[in-house]
């Protein structure tokens, strides 16, 4: 494990990201590093879609005193 988790193919995002992973089989570890770098650019994306919003939504907002 601690081989792999220095290997090239296991990314720096990843080892970041994802301290705690544990990955049981290691004749999966090509797909399975690329299902795990697959969803954190969809978190990233979504991420970046949500604080969009989040100012989209500020932008909006009208203080209204009385």
């Amino acid at each position: 494990m601690r081989d792999f988790l220095n290997s090239e193919s296991f990314t720096s995002v990843i080892k970041s990201e994802l301290p705690f992973l544990e990955i049981k089989k290691s004749g999966n570890a090509d797909s399975t590093i690329s299902s795990m770098v697959n969803l954190r650019e969809k978190i990233t994306d979504l991420e970046t879609k949500a604080e969009r919003l989040e100012k989209k939504i500020s932008g909006s907002r009208l203080d209204v005193r009385v």
